[in-house]
């Protein structure tokens, strides 16, 4: 059976895996800092928030990553960590104490971390290599449209329980019921067999192991993620405490977003498979440094919309071209290894950068004051965002 059969023969297992995934999330990852700032969480708070989610839910990577590469169950790990980390939404909700919240929300992504590398490492088993580009739009597409329909309902919830707690439990707890059903659907799809496998030691994550390629991405992700990430902390304070904005308006900002990204992405994979992967990833990851110009300077629900929906045009390419990427510089029967390895390091910079941005606040708002501490913030992540996508120029088109 060629590929192109073989994935025409599971593309729906997999479409139903990606949409209760995304509607799971959906439920939940858009107002879990919003939450968080509602139980009464501090900037410093925050900062952790961001840091601790980010770190548990990356440093058990290149292990989850060398277990799945090892054992070759790649179905079944993304069951098991699905299935358990939905099922962490009975202990999340018992607390409504911010660091308590802080804390089982990172081990709820610890748990959820282990699905990625064994996900990616099954698409790149199944997917077309001469269809890659389009293949994996139309599975975003398909996650785009779970996450959707979610926040559609998260929203119509909210205005049933305006302003009470109900307005976030509620979604949190379908979302454990679909995260569930996610992994339910994982377990029927059937894995290909891995057409060449070498026998697999850690030393495969060497930094003289690694090609070329993957090593420039893996250096200029890390780097990027600091200067990603540093701004989160001061978003989540001027969406929570300054704008106050409560699940039904975050609800229409994600959907607007997601809404964008369904259309774009229906030219997305066609065009990375036809003008390459690495120009959409210098745009994509160089455009958001308009996202803490916009919070820090035109803090209003208006102003986001608008650049939300501007910038996840550019996202929907970025997506697919950095997935595309990925998948052609990384080798198949380690795949799952080398995924890890890029979304530990990722996170790990991620949580450092989302740290370093909270402690920033915390000590320079009693020295200059609130707007302006949070401005001048906001200016270094722009810079260090826009500087470090500039630099994403020097990857190496694959094939080249």
């Amino acid at each position: 059976m060629s590929d192109k059969e073989q994935y025409e023969k599971q593309k729906l297992r997999v479409y139903a895996v990606v949409l209760a995934s995304s509607f799971s999330m959906g439920l939940s990852n858009p107002f879990l800092g919003v939450y968080a700032a509602r139980l009464g969480a501090s900037p410093l708070e925050l900062g952790f928030f961001h840091s601790f989610i980010n770190f548990s839910g990356n440093i058990m990577q290149v292990i989850w990553g060398y277990i799945a590469d090892k054992v070759r169950r790649y179905k079944l790990i993304v069951a098991l960590s699905m299935a358990v980390s939905a099922l962490m939404w009975l202990l999340i909700l018992s607390t409504d104490k911010p660091m308590q919240f802080v804390i089982f929300v990172s081990i709820q992504s610890l748990f959820s971390s282990a699905a990625a590398p064994s996900w990616t490492a099954l698409l790149g088993l199944l997917v077309p290599v001469d269809r890659m580009g389009a293949v994996l739009s139309r599975i975003n597409q398909f996650s785009t449209l779970g996450s959707l329909a979610a926040t559609m309902l998260a929203g119509a919830i909210s205005q049933l329980f305006r302003g009470g707690i109900q307005e976030f439990h509620v979604p949190f707890y379908l979302s454990m019921f679909t995260g569930v059903a996610a992994a339910l659907f994982a377990l029927t799809i059937s894995q290909p067999k891995i057409r060449a496998a070498r026998k697999l030691s850690l030393s495969v994550i060497r930094l003289s192991a690694l090609n070329r390629d993957f090593k420039a991405l893996l250096a200029l992700s890390s780097a990027y993620g600091i200067a990603m990430s540093m701004a989160w902390p001061l978003f989540t304070e001027v969406v929570g405490n300054e704008m106050k904005l409560g699940v039904y308006e975050i609800s229409i900002l994600t959907i607007a977003s997601n809404v964008t990204s369904l259309i774009t992405q229906n030219w997305a994979g066609e065009f990375v498979d036809r003008y390459g992967k690495k120009i959409f990833i210098v745009i994509g990851r160089t455009s958001f440094c308009l996202y803490p110009i916009i919070y820090g300077f035109v803090p209003r629900f208006e102003a986001i919309l608008v650049t939300n929906i501007a910038l996840n045009v550019i996202s929907a390419f970025l997506v697919v071209a950095l997935q595309a990427y990925i998948l052609k510089v990384t080798p198949e029967d380690v795949r799952a290894t080398y995924v890890a390895l890029l979304n530990m390091s990722m996170g790990l910079c991620f949580s450092l950068g989302s740290l370093m941005g909270g402690i920033a606040a915390n000590y320079l708002i009693p020295i200059m004051g609130r707007w302006a501490a949070i401005r001048l913030l906001f200016v270094i992540a722009a810079v260090a965002r826009f500087f470090v996508g500039v630099l994403h120029s020097k990857l190496r088109e694959p094939g080249e």
